[in-house]
């Protein structure tokens, strides 16, 4: 749930437009796209909102009770007859079954996210969103500029919106990723955890030869950067802060049960088809605080600067989160992508 104008540009492009229904009141002037003949706009032309002032600000701990909604309730309309959000969820889940499983877990997972806000009484500083706002303002202004054009037109011809429904889309995400971050590292402040070194090659031989070295006084860290395939082989192995949370349970387990400056044996994982053998090291056990979120704002504001927040944390915490709520996808799954029993989560 991070970036900048291109990371967001799939949100944006995915349709968060405002826009008329098509029914009209008894005796009201008729809509002149409804008729005997069917009306359609020019390939990538706005969906302006109605006229009047920014649509208003969004509502709610993270912005998604919104006063109104991006989409109207009927999304286009063929003879007078509206084509509708329903009309369309029922087409998306008959053309592609997997991408509309796909989408109904991220929306329960983002629904189990503004639970958690709530419950841990989570706040978005405006302080934080407004320069998130302004560098992403910066990002399009100097692309709309490097093709010779206005924002506003830039935006249009880009996304098929205006720029005002434009920016209330990057406010609403952004205003979600702050709060997912905020969450996160309140959560570890909440639960016991233990910062840790990984690494993780392809071969027993090689993992042997790794805690041989490692036994030998080798760095970890230089080790993970020369020989690792993890993701944070760049950061030496280092991990953030790792809770029971079953994202990789064995891997936990084994973090946990090491004491600090411990290294593990070689544990084999499977991950996306492959064997693979992972070495762990603990740097430090944290035992958990409990503390009002207020009471720790500022620590986290701060860590938040010296420690920007990564991917991995979200994964962590969101199967943490994920199994406080009674969760239930009542759409079928579709066929795994690999082969059953593999474990993901710490890559």
């Amino acid at each position: 749930m991070s970036g900048g104008c291109g990371a967001l540009a799939a949100f944006v492009a995915a349709g968060l437009l405002v826009g008329a229904g098509c029914a009209t009141e008894p005796g009201a002037a008729p809509d002149p796209a409804i008729g005997a003949t069917a009306s359609f706009r020019t390939p990538g032309a706005p969906f302006d909102p109605p006229p009047g002032p920014e649509p208003p600000a969004p509502a709610g701990p993270l912005g998604l009770d919104r006063a109104e909604p991006f989409w109207p309730d009927a999304l286009a309309c063929v003879d007078g007859a509206p084509v509708s959000k329903r009309d369309l969820a029922e087409f998306l889940c008959v053309s592609d079954p997997r991408l509309a499983r796909l989408l109904v877990e991220d929306l329960a997972k983002l629904r189990v996210l503004r639970a958690e806000v709530e419950r841990l009484g989570i706040e978005v500083p405006e302080d934080r969103l407004a320069v998130r706002m302004a560098a992403i303002d910066r990002e399009v202004e100097a692309a709309a500029r490097g093709a010779g054009k206005s924002t506003a037109d830039f935006i249009a011809e880009r996304f098929g919106i205006s720029l005002d429904v434009f920016r209330a889309a990057q406010r609403l995400k952004l205003r979600t990723l702050l709060a997912q971050e905020r969450v996160v590292r309140y959560a570890r402040i909440l639960d016991d955890v233990v910062e840790g070194r990984i690494l993780v090659v392809e071969t027993r031989a090689a993992a042997d030869r790794i805690v041989r070295q490692l036994g030998q006084g080798a760095d970890f860290a230089a080790l993970a950067r020369r020989d690792s395939v993890h993701a944070s082989k760049e950061r030496g192995g280092l991990l953030p802060p790792v809770g029971r949370w079953g994202v990789h349970a064995e891997l936990e387990e084994v973090l946990f049960a090491l004491s600090p400056g411990g290294i593990s044996a070689p544990v084999e994982i499977r991950e996306e088809g492959r064997t693979l053998w992972v070495v762990l090291k603990s740097v430090q056990r944290i035992p958990a605080r409990r503390v009002p979120y207020a009471a720790v704002r500022d620590e986290i504001e701060r860590e938040l600067e010296e420690r920007p927040f990564e991917d991995l944390e979200a994964e962590g915490w969101i199967q943490h989160a994920l199994r406080r709520h009674e969760v239930r996808i009542l759409i079928p799954a579709p066929a795994p992508a690999s082969a059953a029993g593999e474990e993901k989560g710490w890559r």
